[in-house]
């Protein structure tokens, strides 16, 4: 098997030497000014990205256990609380994605009305009800409560996945969706979020299956010479490319590690072994020649956007992994 290979066990090692460099140059600590509260976290990039974000650490806390499971925890503990998420703008998740174009219409991210949204929600406080009653929207992302939930269950707390299922889960397109208030005209469109709940260790093994055998091992959708995309080709939204008009468009089209990383989970908890080994190899020889870019051209694997990007050292999660992978390294259900 490639996996076996010297040429694998060489690009395995360059690789983590870059993870490791990469975490440890990112790394941030102290106490905050204002109020005296300690803070610890991993800066996503440290030219573009010096700012602690939500998924960003959460990312960060699962890289760490590898090599230092003292900063893993201290970056977690500070980012949980009860309950699914709501966002009141749509970089609140970390996605620029064509599903909030229904949603925020010309106000989404990078559009621009967003310079309008954000001061509206300002003045609103950020506050989650009055933004509502203002006429919203707000939204319940399927990505960053998979997020949630896995950080609840990391630290023992009861699992959300029976609420993701029960208020995200679409049966009949059998995917998961986003929720918004007020209730989009036309249905968002379908991105990689919409199989990120692949990675919870209880999700229910005949949704799972869907996700994977109807929708992400699809060659016209998502399975790519690089997968997946972060939108299918089949989406009138699609590109691969960094811009569009000038105007950065992150999540349109390119590969993420972390959301290969994500699905690589729920292939190898459903043990899709030749899927599995499909998704170390690519990655490793993706990292090895252009580095721990932001994310990846899918179908030549082309680096893009930001250089020493913290969370693509999950790749190592990928190439060398640890028992406990097929429960997202969390007790089964």
């Amino acid at each position: 098997m490639r996996a076996q290979t010297e040429s694998y066990r060489y690009e395995v090692e360059v690789v983590r030497s870059v993870c490791r460099e990469t975490l440890e140059r990112n790394w941030r600590n102290g106490v905050r000014q204002a109020d005296g509260v300690p803070f610890a976290y991993t800066r996503p990039s440290l030219g573009h990205y010096p700012f602690q974000w939500y998924w960003d650490s959460c990312f960060a806390a699962i890289s760490w256990r590898r090599f230092d499971q003292g900063r893993s925890r201290r970056e977690l503990e500070s980012l949980l609380a009860d309950g699914l998420l709501w966002i009141v703008q749509p970089d609140e998740s970390g996605l620029d994605a064509p599903q909030f174009d229904a949603i925020w219409h010309g106000h989404a991210d990078g559009l621009p009305g967003f310079v309008r949204l954000v001061r509206r929600n300002r003045a609103h406080g950020y506050d989650l009800r009055r933004i509502a009653a203002d006429g919203g929207p707000v939204c319940c992302e399927v990505m960053t409560n998979v997020f949630h939930a896995l950080s609840s269950l990391a630290l023992g707390r009861p699992s959300l996945t029976g609420v993701i299922i029960e208020r995200m889960y679409d049966d009949k397109a059998r995917l998961f969706r986003p929720l918004a208030r007020p209730h989009p005209r036309e249905e968002p469109a379908v991105t990689w979020a919409a199989l990120s709940p692949l990675a919870l260790p209880d999700l229910p093994e005949a949704i799972a299956r869907r996700l994977v055998e109807e929708h992400l091992l699809d060659p016209e959708r998502f399975w790519l010479p690089v997968p997946p995309p972060s939108v299918p080709p089949t989406e009138p939204a699609f590109s691969p490319r960094n811009s569009t008009l000038g105007i950065k468009r992150y999540w349109r089209g390119p590969t993420w590690i972390n959301a290969a990383w994500l699905l690589w989970l729920g292939l190898v908890r459903l043990g899709y072994e030749n899927e599995v080994e499909l998704l170390q190899t690519s990655p490793a020889e993706t990292v090895a020649a252009q580095g721990l870019r932001e994310y990846y051209d899918p179908y030549t694997g082309r680096g893009m956007g930001s250089s020493d990007f913290a969370w693509s050292a999950l790749v190592m999660e990928i190439l060398d992994p640890v028992n406990g992978a097929g429960t997202s390294f969390l007790p089964g259900p």
